[in-house]
């Protein structure tokens, strides 16, 4: 908990770290990795939003999917 906790507060600071990954979502977020998880985040809002937090052996793609829906 304390790594994603600085992770977010790193992301704030710098934001643009991690990357987009159009081949699983075309929502406008970057996906930052904080092992084992993926932090999904909009690196374009003030203040940034942490959009989810999800385990990496999760199918993301499908996950996402069901969001947007």
């Amino acid at each position: 908990m304390r790594r994603l906790v600085r992770a977010f507060a790193d992301l704030a600071e710098t934001p643009g770290m991690g990357r987009p990954r159009p081949e699983w979502t075309s929502l406008p977020v970057h996906f930052f990795v904080v092992t084992p998880h993926f932090v999904i985040y909009r690196h374009n809002r003030e203040p940034l939003e942490i959009y989810a937090v999800l385990p990496a052996a999760r199918d993301i793609p499908a996950v996402l999917g069901q969001r947007t829906q």
